[in-house]
């Protein structure tokens, strides 16, 4: 089994997963997952480590210049296949999250969210909610779970879905996007180093 269908089973099992769970529990789940992505990362390393020493120890009787030549060509190669692996699980990632705004649970993830908002947080009363242009067939849920009358707005923008919150000066307080959230776990990953070989 090459490394690519590996992987590819390690993300389905932990997908498989997250649709039975809620996304905030999936949300949640995301540092037990960054662990997972680590530990394969290191045992990746590892092999490839095992591989490029068993390389070296063959090239040993060869011109440096050539040896150095391989190791670059095999790190260059590693990098390239971490990137399509990290490629390849975001876009799995926003896809199962593209489903999840499809399910019963989302519209129950919305209300609850818009509960939880507490407008004491903030110095101001007019509050605007801006919602993706998709969950417009949520309306009647999502004002039923106002506690007090806020205004709100639909986005052509795509940002999966969540909501935002703006006060009365238009800026953007509260950015509460499943594309904000995705976008936050993507960094906290991409803050992730590999040791050099």
């Amino acid at each position: 089994m090459d490394l690519q269908a590996k992987l590819s089973g390690f993300y389905k099992t932990i997908l498989r997963e997250a649709e039975s769970k809620n996304l905030n529990d999936f949300i949640d789940d995301c540092e037990n997952i960054k662990l997972e992505i680590k530990k394969f990362f290191d045992e990746l390393y590892r092999k490839a480590m095992e591989k490029i020493n068993s390389e070296a120890i063959k090239l040993s009787n060869e011109n440096n210049k050539i040896m150095s030549l391989k190791l670059f060509d095999a790190r260059k190669k590693f990098l390239s296949e971490r990137q399509n692996i990290k490629n390849c699980f975001f876009d799995e990632l926003e896809n199962k999250i593209r489903d999840f705004t499809k399910t019963s649970y989302y519209a129950e993830y919305m209300i609850l969210g818009i509960k939880n908002f507490d407008k004491k947080k903030y110095k101001f009363d007019d509050f605007i909610f801006e919602f993706a242009y998709s969950d417009k067939d949520l309306l009647d849920d999502i004002k039923n779970s106002f506690v007090i009358n806020y205004h709100y707005i639909f986005s052509n923008e795509d940002f999966i879905g969540g909501y935002r919150v703006y006060m009365n000066n238009k800026k953007i307080r509260v950015d509460k996007t499943l594309m904000k959230k995705l976008s936050d776990f993507k960094s906290e990953f991409n803050e992730f180093k590999l040791p050099n070989f």
